[in-house]
């Protein structure tokens, strides 16, 4: 997606502007918010959380491990 059309919260954009010519820091970032943003579902009760991996599947393992899942 081109960074002129994509959507995000604006402090998430300023965190992976400054880190955009790192890969793994990048991936960290989008692994941290996705699951804070879990975290915050699953607070408020949500009955389930739906994954698009696009064949990135082991970003989703990362993130149940973070929430103290278990990952089948």
């Amino acid at each position: 997606m081109d960074r002129a059309t994509a959507a995000s919260p604006p402090t998430l954009a300023e965190r992976v502007l400054a880190v955009e010519d790192d890969p793994k820091a990048v991936r960290a970032l989008g692994i941290e918010h996705a699951t804070e943003m879990c975290r915050r579902l699953i607070a408020e009760d949500a009955p389930g959380i739906h994954f698009m991996t696009m064949d990135f599947s082991q970003v989703t393992t990362e993130i149940y491990r973070n929430l103290g899942l278990h990952a089948r």
